[in-house]
């Protein structure tokens, strides 16, 4: 019973990961100053297939997870259920037409840095069950398996390569994803560090 409590536990701090993400990442698009890169692909692929964004994750998320499988990493069931239920939940939140774009530059400005926010904790709570990274983590991971690149050197070529072709695809680059990029690494090592999570682990 103590086993089936433990497991009930991770799958409620992995749903409510999710839930977070999806809330920051929604939040930077409807500031409308610039994404995560990755979120510029997605809304790339979005408006150029008709997709929603939610949808446009999953796509970009099963063909990374894809990609890595081919490449001798086999998925956790936290990376599937990243893929799909982040997709989901930006579909509802989105469709909900709750969240809006404040008409100030400053509530705009505000609502970038809180969506940030919501995503570094959003991903504490997913790494904290230890249910396995997301697609893009587990391909960073077989690339460097199978060459001489640090993992540093792979997940900035990824992060160039996704901002690169999403903006080339329409998808909506600006200094908010400068902001985003600089930031996020600082403020989900922070939130780890007060939660007494080691990521090295």
């Amino acid at each position: 019973m103590k086993r089936y409590g433990s497991i009930l536990k991770k799958f409620l701090s992995l749903l409510l990961g999710f839930i977070l993400i999806s809330l920051g990442l929604t939040s930077s698009l409807h500031a409308e100053l610039g994404v995560h890169s990755w979120s510029i692909l997605h809304m790339g692929v979005s408006i150029q297939t008709g997709l929603t964004f939610g949808q446009a994750f999953q796509v970009t998320g099963i063909t990374i997870i894809l990609l890595s499988t081919m490449l001798g990493i086999i998925p956790g069931i936290g990376t599937i259920l990243n893929m799909y239920l982040i997709g989901v939940f930006c579909d509802i939140i989105n469709a909900s037409g709750w969240m809006s774009t404040p008409q100030s530059m400053l509530g705009r400005i505000a609502m970038l840095l809180m969506g940030n926010l919501l995503f570094a904790v959003g991903t504490y709570f997913y790494l904290k069950p230890g249910l396995g990274g997301g697609p893009k983590d587990s391909l960073m991971l077989a690339i460097s398996q199978r060459s001489k690149y640090s993992i540093s050197v792979i997940r900035t070529a990824m992060e160039i390569i996704a901002t690169t072709i999403g903006t080339i695809m329409g998808g909506p680059l600006g200094i908010g994803t400068i902001v985003l990029a600089i930031t996020i690494g600082p403020l989900i090592q922070g939130v780890c560090h007060i939660a007494d999570l080691n990521l090295k682990a």
